[in-house]
């Protein structure tokens, strides 16, 4: 899969079907010991640069990776 498809994928709440923005808006938390995806940060606005105004996904909280959207599993 090229990244410009992965990057348009909208990202989507299960509990409450709210939209929480697209794949390529976010940064990815990697464990540098591992290598692995640790979360998601999403920033609220996208012209933010201030860290207390993002969200955090973990990557546990990732149900399915889909054609069109990533599924994720949040508390409300």
């Amino acid at each position: 899969m090229k990244f410009d498809n992965l990057s348009k994928k909208e990202i989507i709440n299960y509990k409450d079907g709210l939209k929480l923005g697209h794949l390529g808006e976010a940064e990815l938390l990697i464990d540098h010991n591992t290598g692995k995806i640790k979360a998601l940060i999403l920033p609220e606005k996208k012209l933010s640069i201030n860290k207390k105004n993002n969200h955090e996904i973990p990557w546990d909280s990732v149900v399915k990776v889909g054609v069109d959207m990533v599924i994720v599993d949040l508390n409300s």
